[in-house]
């Protein structure tokens, strides 16, 4: 059986394979950033990129890097902007944000990266070509919140 290699990116990444540990994959994660070309943009929190994702794969000798499948969304790490259809206004103009500072075909670079709950999604960190964290632009604009995973998500909707 074979299986995705988006699913090898997710195991390794949550559950520290290949002798790495969390600690170790997380320093890892922090300082590695990864070229993509904006897709689609999805929602406020939410983007699809065309991009090169590396993932470490099992290796007697070592850890190895090797391409992912090149298109994945991605869900913008840290942070929760109103839904399109709750709160269409809000949702909106935080759309219309990340459109602005990521529009399609541009490129950006990806980091932090982790396994999302859902299947084909990552999260992770989302910097522009001229190195503006998209999430904290959004946040300090008043058009998300920050969001850790670690609580259940409130439905935000500021107008």
């Amino acid at each position: 059986m074979k299986i995705p290699l988006l699913l090898y990116f997710l195991l390794i990444a949550t559950k520290g394979i290949c002798g790495v540990t969390d600690s170790e994959s997380q320093r890892t994660a922090d300082v590695t950033t990864y070229p993509a070309i904006v897709l689609r943009i999805i929602d406020g929190d939410s983007i699809e990129v065309l991009g090169q994702i590396a993932v470490l794969l099992p290796n007697p000798e070592s850890i190895s890097l090797i391409p992912l499948a090149p298109k994945v969304s991605v869900r913008l790490l840290g942070i929760n902007t109103p839904e399109l259809k709750s709160c269409p206004k809000a949702g909106s103009a935080a759309k219309r944000k990340v459109e602005e500072l990521a529009p399609v075909n541009s490129i950006v670079r990806l980091s932090q990266i982790k396994s999302d709950a859902y299947a084909n999604r990552i999260d992770a960190k989302v910097v522009t070509s001229d190195g503006e964290d998209i999430a904290a632009r959004l946040i300090a604009l008043g058009l998300g919140q920050s969001y850790t995973g670690k609580r259940k998500k409130i439905d935000f909707c500021p107008y």
